[in-house]
């Protein structure tokens, strides 16, 4: 019988074990972001400003786009945005 009770306490542990293995812990990342992105067919305004987390974000820049396809301009605005990781 203590046999029994010893198998079972050693189960028992075993599963809270891989129980508590399992659990995840997700650290919440506040973000403040405000996005001003004008395109006139000449130029691209991209300005970028606001927290992500603890960090500052400030970014303006006006790109050139005259003579490029709407996917080259929208693959600026993509890479721009990822770089500094606010494209949600």
């Amino acid at each position: 019988m203590k046999a029994l009770k010893n198998i079972l306490a050693i189960g028992i542990l075993g599963i809270a074990l891989v129980a508590s293995a399992q659990t995840t812990t997700r650290k919440i990342e506040k973000v403040n972001i405000d996005k001003l992105i004008g395109d006139d067919g000449k130029s691209l305004h991209i300005k970028i400003s606001g927290t992500k987390g603890d960090k500052p974000i400030n970014f303006e820049r006006v790109y050139n786009i005259k003579g490029m396809s709407k996917p080259q301009v929208e693959a600026i605005k993509k890479h721009v945005l990822d770089s500094l990781g606010v494209n949600n």
